[in-house]
């Protein structure tokens, strides 16, 4: 009978060739304590090196690494190993840790609010509107703009451009008398 996945020792070159790590990337974080230092690697390393390695590509310096891990140990007393334990993951240049249902920053132990993206897209576009319907409107009153003067707003230009049309354009009363002229004019 095979042994189960979480129960089964992996060589270092299973682990080199599973996860396609160098044998000194692999050294290192042992000689670090992230993982077991013996010569077998059990299913939880094999977790706590994937953890690494997407921490390392979302270029996390090894060291804030370090300081997070070891920040998330002396707040939650009850983990051992966080690299296993929880889920932690980079948001940007900064670590965040998943437990719990929770997010939390690794370093000061602050809780995260998990705003839903679109949800904020619905809350910040005009009521009764979808937010491509608002995204839009706001680009073409952008092209109206642009269009009208192509002058900058708020130039000397641009403002006796504006009065240049309001004084062309004929007024009502002048309007209507040139509406109702006499037939011998």
């Amino acid at each position: 009978m095979p042994a189960s996945a979480t129960s089964q020792a992996y060589s270092r070159e299973d682990v080199r060739r599973l996860l396609d790590v160098s044998d000194r990337q692999l050294h290192s974080w042992q000689k670090q304590n992230f993982v077991s230092t013996c010569g077998t690697f059990n299913f939880s390393d094999i977790l706590a090196l994937r953890t690494l390695i997407g921490l390392r590509e979302s270029k996390i310096p090894t060291s804030q690494i370090r300081k997070a891990v070891d920040a998330v140990r002396r707040r939650l007393k009850n983990v051992h190993n966080p690299l296993t334990e929880l889920k932690i993951y980079s948001q940007g240049k900064k670590i965040r840790v998943q437990f719990e249902g929770r997010k939390m920053e690794s370093m000061s132990g602050q809780l995260l609010l998990d705003f839903d993206e679109a949800e904020i897209k619905k809350l910040l576009s005009f009521p009764g509107q979808s937010s491509e319907q608002s995204t839009a409107a706001r680009r073409a009153e952008s092209k109206r703009e642009k269009r009208s003067t192509g002058l900058k707003k708020g130039s000397i230009s641009n403002n006796l451009a504006r009065r240049w049309k309001r004084l062309s354009r004929p007024t009502k009363g002048l309007q209507n008398s040139i509406r109702h002229r006499p037939a011998h004019w």
